[in-house]
């Protein structure tokens, strides 16, 4: 066999196991990874051609082919919930999805159960006997199945109608709250980010995210500020671990429930607002229920996805470098790869919020919710100066970002 042969078959096979393995990696498929996926492939084939007729019947039944859909998540929790917004809002357009295969291990039972009963479909996590479920119907014939396969790196809008949320999961609120003495008042759930959640779930990650990790020395302030203001604040997603560590005391998430358990979207669901730092994943807990969203440390200046039929606001992180000067907006935007990345491999310096910074963004964020139509004129101008450089920009989302930062540091507006 000729090398050009060889390659084209190497290819072919390659094009293979991306389109039909359920444990190849998305985004960092290693040799060892895609040598391992092929052999599954093989060793569940014989199981795959048992379930050809049962298949064949469903297909003749549904007088169409089957339809497929895999979410290729490599585990990460964010993109699952982006995904399945993704596919709520191709509904509208008479979409139709039988099976979604969410390739990640980690189970959320209550969030499938409401997805499975808004798409009309079932959907199948990555975790024991149902990753064979997974492989067999990813090995069905054309014949009768229709494959799919997305990632979180597509660019769409959100609708503005909510997730309906269940009685049960609405109970569960009412009575997590009353156990946490905060059902006659408002309250902001809250997630960190830990390296020591990437370094147990996305180990292959953990070292272009160390810059991300939060100070919890930082949000005392914050969060006291919140208290004075007679709001609850309940931590929810990983635990507050290492650096993370908020050394104050107010209600958290192993308190009363465990992650991806049940309570996380009973109160995400009926939050006043999700406040996330660092841009941590557990905030989309909160965004299929269309939670206003107040993210601080926001690492990144790129959004994928449209967010404007939500209330968020965002405070950015700045980016030093070695000769001190700092990136404004446009130049954290002409970027090819996330700041973050190069202050985690030390070629940037990455500036926290501070405590003041982020009281205001909460301060802020009350008013958006209260008082939108209020307006101020020095606000405005920024607000518009900061939109004007976003549309210079047609593949980045613009997102609403403090005015309070944006007046304090004008000159990223540069």
């Amino acid at each position: 066999m000729s090398k050009i042969r060889l390659r084209r078959f190497q290819h072919r096979i390659s094009g293979f196991i991306s389109d039909r393995s359920v444990i190849r990696h998305q985004q960092y498929p290693t040799r060892a990874n895609s040598i391992y996926s092929l052999f599954y492939i093989l060793a569940i084939s014989p199981l795959a051609a048992l379930l050809i007729p049962f298949v064949c019947l469903r297909s003749a039944r549904l007088r169409r082919k089957i339809e497929i859909t895999v979410l290729a998540v490599d585990s990460e929790f964010a993109p699952v919930i982006e995904l399945l917004e993704y596919l709520r809002k191709m509904i509208s357009s008479k979409a139709v999805f039988d099976y979604v295969l969410v390739l990640s291990k980690y189970q959320h039972k209550s969030l499938d159960t409401l997805y499975s009963r808004e798409l009309n479909s079932l959907i199948i996590r990555s975790r024991g006997f149902s990753r064979i479920i997974q492989q067999c119907l990813m090995l069905q014939p054309s014949k009768f199945v229709n494959r799919s396969r997305l990632t979180a790196n597509r660019y769409f809008k959100l609708s503005n109608q909510h997730l309906e949320i269940t009685d049960e999961l609405r109970d569960l609120r009412q009575r997590t709250l009353e156990q946490l003495g905060l059902s006659k008042q408002k309250y902001v759930t809250m997630a960190v980010y830990t390296l020591q959640y990437d370094e147990e779930r996305n180990a292959r990650y953990a070292a272009k995210t160390t810059s991300l990790e939060t100070v919890g020395e930082e949000l005392v302030k914050p969060i006291q500020y919140l208290q004075n203001c007679n709001i609850g604040i309940v931590m929810l997603g990983s635990p507050d671990t290492r650096n993370s560590k908020i050394p104050i005391d107010f209600p958290r998430l192993s308190d009363f429930g465990y992650l991806g358990g049940p309570h996380e979207l009973a109160l995400a669901s009926g939050c006043e607002y999700f406040w996330n730092d660092s841009d941590v994943g557990a905030w989309w807990l909160a965004l299929p229920f269309r939670r206003p969203i107040l993210t601080t440390n926001k690492p990144r200046m790129r959004l994928r996805t449209d967010f404007s039929e939500v209330i968020h606001l965002v405070v950015p992180t700045r980016y030093r470098r070695p000769d001190g000067t700092e990136l404004t907006i446009r130049e954290m935007l002409s970027m090819k790869s996330s700041p973050h990345k190069a202050a985690s491999r030390g070629e940037l310096e990455m500036i926290r919020n501070s405590p003041d910074e982020i009281v205001q963004a909460h301060r802020e964020m009350m008013d958006q919710i209260s008082n939108p139509d209020i307006k101020n004129e020095q606000a405005s101008e920024a607000q518009l100066r900061s939109r004007r450089i976003f549309e210079d920009f047609p593949d980045a989302f613009p997102m609403k970002i403090s005015t309070y930062f944006l007046l304090k540091h004008s000159y990223l507006l540069d």
